[in-house]
């Protein structure tokens, strides 16, 4: 397992820091084609809980966000508004099922889990100092994930959300809450060393990672409790030793809101 996880992060993490570094549409479409893949296995998930969410909605809608956050400039609010009322039609298709306006509620309520949330990776790298707020979310967050697991393996013993998931601790939120701060105190540091400008300072870094921390924490709760309400164990099994690309990203979804609020803070 441990050496299924380090392969698969070996192999992708380099290719994901390229394609964040390289930007445009290399990197908008993949988040655009993980919005989508996340759908799919939140979908799946869904109907072994028992429900029917509207697949073809699901997935769209999840790929339609991240994608029209980065091509719709500011005058085009109009697709906006317009995706809003394609997805209040979707009402209509509730209608000829048995528990419809929950199918319909966990359709639009999982898409925008996942394109609403991460249509904030691509404004965040699309913004001025962008490349460097979403690379400090991104190893801030594999940070936190990291010593999360590590600490709570060595040194767990309480439970942080039981009634969630009963495997992550308290000790490994803390050792989280230490380790993120120190990641972000060295991307501040090590930035410049390549060439790129750091918007913040050491100091700044420091509070910048105890909420990246939190966030990122609550994402994972978050899907912990999805995965805990639908019965499963992992959101699917692409990713061998991780489980699906939900599994994978889910962290993400929240931290990444969180670095775009930091951004929009620090300018």
């Amino acid at each position: 397992m441990l050496a299924q996880r380090a392969l698969v992060a070996v192999v992708g993490g380099p290719v994901l820091l390229a394609l964040i570094v390289l930007g445009g549409a290399p990197f908008v479409s993949l988040v655009t084609l993980a919005s989508a893949y996340g759908a799919y296995e939140l979908g799946a998930a869904l109907r072994r809980a028992g429900f029917a969410p509207f697949s073809a909605a699901l997935i769209g809608f999840a790929a339609a966000l991240p994608l029209l956050a980065h091509v719709a400039p500011p005058e085009w609010q109009e697709l906006a508004g317009a995706l809003v009322v394609v997805a209040t039609l979707t009402l209509a298709l509730a209608y000829a099922q048995r528990r419809g306006l929950a199918d319909w509620a966990v359709t639009l309520g999982g898409a925008l889990l996942l394109g609403g949330l991460l249509r904030f990776v691509v404004l965040l790298r699309d913004r001025p100092n962008g490349l460097w707020w979403l690379l400090a979310v991104v190893l801030g967050t594999w940070v936190c994930d990291t010593a999360a697991y590590a600490v709570g393996r060595l040194a767990g013993r309480t439970p942080l959300a039981p009634w969630i998931s009963p495997k992550k601790t308290r000790e490994g939120f803390v050792g989280s809450l230490v380790m993120t701060p120190l990641a972000l105190v060295g991307i501040a540091l090590g930035a410049p060393l390549v060439g790129l400008a750091s918007p913040i300072g050491p100091l700044a870094a420091l509070p910048c990672g105890i909420v990246l921390a939190a966030a990122a924490t609550l994402g994972d709760l978050s899907e912990s409790l999805i995965k805990r309400q639908c019965g499963i164990k992992d959101s699917g099994a692409l990713l061998p030793g991780h489980g699906g690309l939900l599994d994978r990203m889910d962290s993400v979804l929240f931290s990444s809101v969180a670095g775009y609020g930091m951004a929009l803070v620090a300018r």
